[in-house]
């Protein structure tokens, strides 16, 4: 039987969050360089914080219930996602000190928290209760039918459908402005080019290589910055006692802090940094219109996070 959150009793559970605490509370060296994982492409135009995620999101639920009453149709507003180590996770698996103290890579943590996946469905039931007909209805206004539906292409995207006249469209609208859709598709295809582009990079790829080699310096083989995860997730994976996920927890932590240690003494953040600004000049020079759609993006975020600043958020 595998260990996960649901068969680990609350005490159990505390106790081991409060013991990856006192680890992660553990004093570091003294950190005269920068400490963060900012490099993000186009300077982070289509990062949203966890924060900004759990405002927009219940702003745009409000939106869609007002729509749904004006067809007459009950919905419930869907709760937010806990989204804060996805938004706070670097695109090339660069690492901050202060996380890599406290919560390594965030894989332990996120078994003890419950895992990071939706909320239930908060209409299941009233969708339940409806019969066919009535749901099919209700399905129809909240998402759209497919004689109505509309599809953005979008270079290096996959196409996406939706309905202007659906609530759903309608609740973003209202939120993000009219063609936000096509918008945020365009600027997340845009940071997927430049990130593809910094791991395929020469100079970043000797910095990885750096990488490797100080870390194996300390014992550990790893030939690229996912390796760690991808070979302490499986430990996690087949954890089956609490004690055997206490101390994956520590092993995590301190492998996370050497892994940090080395992006510092080979620089990779700067590697980083160095090949996204190629990349993204590449960028600029084959597509002149793109300075001009990550502009207009910019501005439909900005006043999206602006409109909903003073908003209280659930948790």
């Amino acid at each position: 039987m595998r260990l996960t959150p649901e068969r680990l009793r609350p005490a159990v559970l505390t106790g081991l969050a409060l013991s990856l605490l006192v680890v992660g509370c553990a004093p570091g060296t003294a950190d005269h360089q920068r400490d963060d994982s900012g490099v993000r492409p186009w300077s982070g135009a289509a990062r949203f914080t966890a924060d900004e995620q759990a405002r927009l999101h219940e702003a745009v639920q409000r939106e869609v219930a007002a729509c749904m009453r004006t067809r007459r149709l009950e919905y419930l507003p869907q709760p937010a996602a806990d989204t804060r180590r996805e938004a706070s996770a670097s695109p090339y698996g660069l690492l901050t000190g202060a996380r890599a103290r406290s919560d390594g890579y965030g894989i332990v943590g996120e078994i003890l928290s419950g895992g990071t996946g939706p909320p239930p469905d908060a209409n299941g039931g009233l969708l339940a209760s409806m019969g066919a007909d009535q749901a099919d209805r209700w399905r129809g206004a909240l998402l759209g039918r497919p004689e109505t539906m509309r599809q953005i292409t979008v270079p290096d995207a996959p196409a996406v459908r939706y309905d202007p006249d659906s609530c759903a469209a309608r609740g973003r609208a209202e939120v993000y402005g009219r063609g936000w859709e096509e918008a945020l598709l365009g600027a997340e295809a845009a940071t997927n080019r430049v990130v593809d582009s910094v791991r395929k990079d020469a100079g970043y790829r000797r910095a990885v290589a750096e990488w490797s080699d100080c870390m194996a310096g300390r014992g550990y083989d790893y030939p690229d910055l996912q390796a760690p995860r991808a070979a302490l997730a499986r430990r996690a994976e087949r954890a089956e006692t609490a004690s055997e996920l206490t101390a994956l927890g520590r092993t995590e932590i301190e492998t996370a802090s050497r892994d940090w240690a080395c992006e510092r003494e080979v620089r990779l953040h700067d590697a980083a940094e160095q090949a996204q600004r190629r990349a993204e000049q590449a960028e600029l020079q084959r597509d002149p219109g793109l300075a001009g759609r990550l502009e207009r993006f910019r501005g439909m975020k900005q006043r999206a996070v602006a409109a909903t600043a003073g908003a209280r958020t659930a948790g």
